[in-house]
């Protein structure tokens, strides 16, 4: 793992977890915390082994959710959720589409991140959120997965609702 990769992990770290302590070394080689370890270094570890295929299967089995279940509350298409689970498709390459996993998963901000690190986009840091971003994050922090009070909440912002037009 990169010195970039380490700071980005701690620095959601720290964003997920405020009541924690958190120190990076200046190398970004490690960085040490107090609380939840464990979490962290299974975080850490699944950076360079997960691919679409195998992050989806372990969430679906941890999330103890049916294909049918998450691809409906998800508002993809059954042939897409198909491809990422059998691993036809290597990569999803619109955030709009790992957001609504995001939802159907019910994934938390780290999960998300994640979802979008393991697809070749960069991690969510506030800095580069647009207001839409901004929305469907805090949305998914607050573990407030409604896609029609999402939808809303984008519309009455002026920007592209995400699930609706299905």
């Amino acid at each position: 793992m990169d010195k970039q990769e380490y700071t980005l992990l701690a620095y959601f770290w720290m964003e997920m977890h405020p009541d924690r302590q958190i120190q990076v070394t200046e190398d970004g080689e490690h960085f040490g915390t107090t609380g939840n370890e464990r979490k962290l270094e299974e975080l850490l570890a699944r950076v360079s082994d997960d691919s679409l295929k195998l992050f989806l299967e372990k969430t679906r089995d941890a999330r103890q959710k049916g294909a049918s279940e998450i691809y409906h509350e998800a508002g993809i298409e059954r042939q897409y959720w198909n491809s990422y689970i059998k691993g036809k498709t290597q990569k999803i390459n619109k955030k709009d589409t790992i957001f609504k996993l995001a939802f159907g998963l019910r994934l938390d901000r780290w999960e998300t991140s994640y979802l979008l690190h393991i697809n070749g986009f960069a991690y969510p840091v506030p800095e580069s959120f647009g207001k839409r971003e901004e929305i469907i994050l805090a949305a998914i922090e607050k573990q407030e997965y409604d896609r029609a009070k999402l939808d809303e909440q984008l519309y009455r912002a002026g920007e592209e609702t995400l699930f609706s037009g299905e």
